[in-house]
Formats: C-alpha cells, structure tokens, sequence
C-alpha cells in the first residue's frame, strides 16, 4: 500500500529527507520512490538488472544498525513503474455520516 509518493516539497513527502534517513539502509542500485503507512519504502531500480523494476522495502527485516544492507527485505513488486501504477487500488474510504 502507497501512503504517499515522495516529492520536492520540504514536508513529510520530502525526497532529501528520505534519502538522508534511510542512506545505507537498502541496496545500492535502488532509489526511495514511495512510503507506506509502516515506514517501510517502495524503490525504483536505478543501475544494472533491476533498473527500472519496483521493489518493497521491509524495515522490520533489514540489516542491524550499522551492518550493510541486505536482500533479505527486499521483495520484487512489478517489471516496471507503469505496470506497478496499474496495479494499484484506491482503498474504499469509511462513509462520513
């Protein structure tokens, strides 16, 4: 689930804020491209095979402080940023009475 695409704005969505939080924490070849609702993050392939290809990034199951980031939370999601986009869903919202 998307909470929220990260953006240039300065504010919660901020993609410098992203990058320097979670520097070192998830493969090298992948850049932050989303957030979700757990802090977990939606990466983009930026070099060699995944480039391009969409993947999940499990903070629970990352690597321990300081030690380099591993595959083991790291979950393919989609072949490409288009096909990642179709496959969302907007999720009813409670009726307000």
């Amino acid at each position: 689930m998307v909470r929220y695409f990260l953006g240039i704005t300065g504010k919660e969505y901020d993609l410098q804020w992203h990058l320097n939080m979670y520097r070192g924490r998830y493969p090298q070849d992948l850049f932050p491209i989303a957030n979700d609702h757990g802090g977990n993050l939606v990466l983009i392939g930026a070099l060699g095979p995944r480039a391009g290809k969409v993947y999940f990034w499990d903070h629970e199951l990352e690597a321990p402080m300081g030690a380099s980031p591993t595959e083991r939370n790291v979950f393919f999601v989609a072949k490409s940023f288009e096909a990642f986009l179709a496959g969302l869903k907007e999720l009813a919202r409670p009726s307000e009475e």
